[in-house]
């Protein structure tokens, strides 16, 4: 990784995301952004003032999270998720940054300047909920067969440390018809999952090379979000990674399922990757 774009709003929540960043700089020698987007046409005079205040706050933010001297601000009026979105990119960012925005009010989630980020965003966003300066040390991440899952279990392989662990979870149900009443059926499905599974972890783990955090891996039935709450209390995960599905223009119209459920209700730091 090099080079990462933290979006603060002047909040808590910013806050420690921007704790998050600065030890992700650090950790990976990366440029560090740091982008607050003042909505609205204001007057000039009012604009100035506005922002005035917010380089303020800002560079007491930066002095108190310990920022890189060579953290490079931006303040900026427009749009906000569009102004995000536009500065990621040209920017030449790898990872976008934010904090939670909606945790007193989670049913009010869809429509909020993160929703529109993670749905529209080409590149992985992280989602910081815990103020942690220390590098992350386990991980947990849902891995399926898509090629979002895979993609996401690499950019979690290159953000952690070496010596971190990262626990990928495979979850399946059976068909609703035809393996009732039959255990050797139910058995044999669950082995095949596992075999599937161990060789897909031992192909990336591969791919990515042995210089890098531990993958463990696992396979279980049932219902996905239970069992990924489950791993994550368990292990004591600091990181979820999810693969957001697809890029067309029904998946930007519409987040997973499972995304929306832990961006509504995060247990831990979020990444989600695409």
């Amino acid at each position: 990784m090099r080079s990462l774009m933290i979006v603060h709003d002047l909040s808590h929540e910013a806050d420690a995301a921007l704790l998050r960043a600065v030890q992700l700089s650090r950790q990976h020698d990366a440029e560090l952004h740091v982008l607050h987007v003042i909505q609205g046409h204001l007057p000039p005079a009012v604009m100035a003032s506005a922002k005035e205040a917010a380089q303020r706050a800002l560079d007491e933010s930066l002095r108190r999270t310990g920022a890189p001297s060579d953290t490079q601000l931006t303040i900026i009026q427009g749009r906000v998720a569009e102004t995000i979105l536009e500065n990621s990119h040209e920017g030449d960012v790898d990872l976008i940054v934010m904090g939670l925005h909606h945790q007193k009010s989670p049913e009010m989630f869809v429509g909020t300047t993160l929703e529109r980020v993670v749905r529209q965003s080409a590149l992985p966003v992280l989602v910081v909920k815990n103020a942690d300066g220390q590098p992350y040390g386990r991980a947990s991440i849902a891995l399926d067969f898509s090629l979002c899952a895979t993609h996401a279990l690499g950019n979690l392989f290159d953000l952690l440390p070496s010596n971190a662990d990262i626990f990928a979870l495979h979850v399946f149900d059976l068909p609703a018809s035809g393996f009732l009443g039959r255990p050797r059926s139910t058995e044999k499905m669950i082995e095949t999952q596992k075999q599937m599974i161990a060789q897909l972890v031992k192909d990336e783990q591969e791919r990515l090379g042995v210089d890098g955090p531990t993958i463990h891996h696992d396979v279980r039935q049932g219902g996905i979000a239970n069992a990924l709450d489950e791993s994550i209390y368990t292990r004591h995960s600091q990181l979820l990674a999810l693969g957001s599905h697809g890029r067309g223009v029904i998946s930007e119209a519409l987040l997973g399922s499972l995304t929306q459920h832990y961006l509504r209700n995060p247990p831990c730091d979020l990444l989600i990757c695409k």
